[in-house]
């Protein structure tokens, strides 16, 4: 049972709903998120929030409580753009290394590592937990960190390390993904998406599989948590009946995918903001995997949850958030 627990990145998508569960169960929660960036779930949770000016190994030592049950490393650094490497590269496995230090003098007794089915590396197929590792070789920065960082999570064998690698996390409480894509179709301007396909995953149950993975994972162990395998253009189709539209969902072309990317950085070049479209992000968004989630299935008790039902509640949630704005 956990009895206390540390979560960082805790302002998050994911990271707010692995909060809610731990409090759900009656643990306390310290709940880490950088100075002055949004609050996401926070307010409404009971947990106590801590605001760090920085990762820094100095300010994570006098976060992080004595003695903890179990530490969730949530936050990390998402951005498909080459601009931003050296700060990725500090977010995903710098901040890792000090974390892992620092979790270590304090006697935490649990690590859980959120990464991405990605940092397995862009293979077609169904990825499997014995698939083969090829994201060190990968382009996209973002493949290559989280598999980096994962390294360091799975050699601090004194601390039960346990990665967890989710596939396309649907649910509420995301205004700056799912609300912007729920607006964008609402508005009718997604109407063409990446040629891509995923597995998509219930942030609840994803959230909940965070917690039994320390109560029921062993050290070094890895879990897929996958769901409904689907296409960019079957989840937008889905998305545009939610929100009263009919028009066809198009496919991009790989190619106008990749141009726009290369026309964004070109742009970045002057503007110096990280754009919309890159090249790292196109290739991303056009591979085609699916994620088999039989072991978290068997061994967390992952329930996999239809896409439909999934995008409902998100857009249950998007039209009380929006109407709120």
């Amino acid at each position: 049972m956990i009895r206390t627990a540390l979560v960082t990145g805790a302002n998050g998508f994911v990271g707010g709903h692995v909060v809610a569960e731990l409090e759900r169960r009656g643990a306390q929660v310290t709940a880490l998120k950088r100075l002055g960036s949004s609050p996401g779930m926070l307010p409404r949770l009971q947990t106590r929030v801590v605001e760090l000016p920085s990762y820094s190994e100095e300010h994570l030592t006098g976060a992080v409580p004595e003695g903890l049950d179990a530490v969730f490393h949530v936050a990390g650094d998402a951005s498909f753009w080459a601009g931003h490497a050296a700060r990725q590269l500090d977010g995903n496995v710098g901040v890792t290394q000090r974390l892992i230090a620092v979790a270590r003098r304090k006697g935490a007794r649990a690590l859980v590592f959120t990464s991405t089915a990605g940092a397995l590396g862009l293979q077609p197929g169904v990825l499997t937990e014995a698939s083969p590792i090829t994201a060190a070789t990968s382009r996209i920065g973002y493949v290559r960190t989280k598999h980096l960082a994962e390294q360091l999570v799975l050699a601090a064998t004194d601390l039960h390390p346990v990665v967890l690698n989710p596939g396309t996390i649907i649910g509420p409480d995301n205004p700056g993904y799912w609300g912007r894509v729920f607006q964008m179709v609402e508005t009718g301007r997604l109407s063409i998406v990446p040629k891509g396909q995923t597995s998509f995953a219930d942030v609840a149950q994803v959230a909940r599989a965070h917690v039994e993975a320390v109560e029921r994972g062993a050290s070094g162990e890895r879990f897929l948590l996958g769901g409904a395998d689907a296409t960019f253009q079957e989840a937008i189709t889905v998305a545009s009946r939610l929100c009263g539209r009919t028009g066809a969902v198009r496919e991009a072309p790989a190619f106008a995918l990749w141009l726009m990317g290369l026309f964004g950085e070109g742009l970045a070049l002057l503007t110096r903001k990280e754009p919309l479209m890159t090249r790292q992000g196109a290739e991303y968004l056009m591979h085609r995997n699916r994620v088999s989630s039989a072991k978290a299935i068997d061994r967390l008790g992952y329930q996999p949850v239809p896409l439909e039902e999934m995008l409902a509640r998100t857009h249950a949630w998007y039209r009380t958030w929006s109407s709120a704005r």
